[in-house]
């Protein structure tokens, strides 16, 4: 009788919306995203795949931006918004996170990561839960793509002294490391994840 309950009410657990788990759909194109709860923070589980004005796809190749989703350079993904926390290309009450939201998710999912102004700082997280992928990223001076498979980079909508800071994400043996970096030409497309604050 307990097993049968057991089972019941795991199906049920399984079954709905509640948890960690979530979904997203864009108004603007109706694609959904999975979506994950980190303390307080929402964040999609998937690249944005939004045809933004100056967006790309490796070899132009939709197939590719279902798995990869689209690059983004700076410009593109702000959408005329200059400041940490902006929308950008995000759907409507979600934006692109700030370094300090991306530290915050790395720091509440396993990892220690420590960021100051203009520095570099690497957290080894034993699992990749974000299921971040290694899409590379776009040349700053061509349609050249790069590191498709060995690297992903991830953005944020911070600067420091007129540079972008974005995440560097790559597998080190049976981890993954992630490099918050302040170095980064905005003119470079990379990914996008976007985040909410949960209510």
């Amino acid at each position: 009788m307990n097993k049968v309950i057991l089972l019941f009410l795991s199906c049920v657990l399984f079954s709905t919306d509640y948890g960690p788990f979530g979904s997203v759909t864009d108004d603007r194109d109706g694609k959904t995203y999975k979506t994950f709860k980190v303390g307080d923070l929402n964040v999609m589980l998937e690249n944005l795949n939004y045809a933004a004005d100056g967006s790309r796809c490796f070899r132009d190749s939709e197939d590719f931006c279902k798995v990869y989703g689209r690059v983004y350079d700076y410009e593109t993904a702000m959408a005329g918004e200059d400041y940490e926390g902006a929308q950008g290309i995000c759907p409507n009450g979600w934006n692109i996170p700030t370094a300090e939201q991306w530290i915050y998710l790395i720091q509440n999912s396993g990892g220690k990561l420590k960021y100051e102004k203009g520095s570099k700082a690497s957290a080894l997280l034993p699992k990749n839960i974000f299921d971040l992928k290694l899409a590379g990223n776009k040349s700053s001076s061509n349609d050249q793509f790069f590191l498709i498979g060995k690297k992903g980079f991830y953005m944020t909508s911070s600067t420091e002294e007129g540079r972008w800071v974005v995440v560097d994400f790559s597998k080190s043996g049976n981890a993954f490391d992630l490099t918050l970096n302040s170095d980064a030409i905005k003119e470079r497309g990379i990914s996008c994840r976007c985040v909410q604050y949960s209510e």
